[in-house]
């Protein structure tokens, strides 16, 4: 993340960083401990199951002397975006390899890992999330910082938590019950909110 912030810096100002005023250390915050990979893939280990189950097999059929895996299909699907970022296009966004169906039940079972990990159903997020809400107001009401432009670089996990402070697409007081869990179903796609 450091090096990322680092490389924006020098593409932003064209290698002249001096005419950056740098803070580092505002919203510092760590979370490495509070993001379990295990809890991840507990939550969305069904879901998963159902959507790549059919690939699995489609796949082995086409290429029997293969043995494609549950993470070999996971990592067709990440690489669409990742190659995408690099070389413009990937041959693994095909809606010929994965159908809108099967991309679809990739999505949803990601946006279970982070409702799980870090979202809506997970007590801590909120409290995570704060402390970047309340970092990014505290700049922005410094005086002192006469600036038009403030950038901020976070890992991917922190996102979700800041969404949680801030209660945006929290659906969950029109479930009926007012119940966070209900939004995100873990038994088949909730359509409503993929």
């Amino acid at each position: 993340m450091v090096k990322s912030a680092q490389a924006f810096i020098s593409g932003f100002t064209n290698n002249h960083t001096s005419l950056i005023n740098l803070n580092p250390g505002r919203g510092k915050q760590k979370g490495g401990s509070e993001f379990i990979d295990s809890l991840q893939e507990l939550q969305s280990t069904q879901l998963s199951e159902k959507y790549r189950k059919p690939i699995i097999a489609r796949f082995n059929a086409e290429a029997p002397s293969f043995n494609f895996t549950a993470g070999d299909i996971t990592g067709m699907f990440e690489l669409c975006g990742h190659e995408s970022v690099i070389r413009g296009s990937s041959p693994f966004c095909s809606l010929a390899l994965f159908n809108s169906d099967e991309w679809l039940g990739f999505e949803y079972a990601n946006d279970l890992i982070y409702f799980h990990n870090t979202g809506y159903c997970r007590g801590l997020s909120p409290v995570l999330g704060f402390r970047w809400v309340n970092a990014s107001v505290t700049t922005l009401k410094d005086e002192s910082l006469c600036q038009e432009l403030y950038v901020s670089f976070t890992h991917r996990e922190v996102p979700p938590t800041v969404i949680a402070a801030l209660g945006v697409n929290n659906n969950s007081a029109y479930t009926g019950a007012n119940n966070v869990s209900e939004t995100m179903s873990e038994n088949g796609i909730n359509y409503n909110r993929a």
